[in-house]
C-alpha cells in the first residue's frame, strides 16, 4: 500500500480515521486511500479477502469513488440484513434493531447512495440473487 496523503482525504461519512492515513469502513472492510502518484487514480477503495488485496475502486474523481462506496456497501446491507431490507427504511425503523455500528451510519450512507446511485432498489436486488437470498423474475411497470 502506497503512502497517504491523510490531508486530502474526502470526507465519506462511514469512514474512520486509521493510524496508517488511510480510512476505513467497519462494515464492508473498505479502504479508502489517496495515493497522488497512482497511475489508477488518486483515491483508491480496497478490501482485503482471503490475505489478497483487490482494487474495487479508483478515481481522480470523489463523486466515482462515493458511488462506488455506496454501491459495495448497499450490497453488503442488502444481504447483511436479508430481505427485510429495504432503501426507504431509515436505521431507527428497524426491528429488531440494527447492531450500534451498522445503526451509526446507516441514513447518512443511503442518503449519499440516493444522490450517487441511480437505482439502489435494483442493486439491492441483485447483491440478494448474486448470494441467493432470493430470486427475481424481470421487473414490469405497469
Amino acid at each position: 500500500m502506497a503512502r497517504t496523503d491523510k490531508a486530502s482525504l474526502p470526507e465519506i461519512p462511514g469512514f474512520s480515521p486509521q493510524p496508517d492515513g488511510t480510512l476505513r469502513n467497519g462494515t464492508t472492510g473498505l479502504v479508502l486511500i489517496n495515493d497522488p502518484s497512482s497511475p489508477d487514480g488518486r483515491f483508491r477503495l480496497e478490501k482485503v479477502e482471503d490475505g489478497e488485496t483487490m482494487i474495487v475502486a479508483a478515481s481522480d474523481d470523489v463523486m466515482d469513488i462515493e458511488a462506488a462506496f455506496a454501491e459495495a456497501w448497499l450490497r453488503h446491507v442488502a444481504v447483511h440484513i436479508g430481505i427485510g431490507f429495504n432503501p426507504d427504511t431509515r436505521a431507527a425503523d428497524y426491528e429488531p434493531p440494527l447492531e450500534s455500528d451498522l445503526a451509526r451510519e446507516y441514513d447518512p450512507i443511503l442518503d449519499l447512495a440516493s444522490r450517487r446511485l441511480e437505482d439502489p432498489y435494483e442493486i439491492s436486488m441483485d447483491a440478494w440473487k448474486q448470494a441467493g437470498v432470493a430470486e427475481f423474475g424481470p421487473r414490469t411497470r405497469h
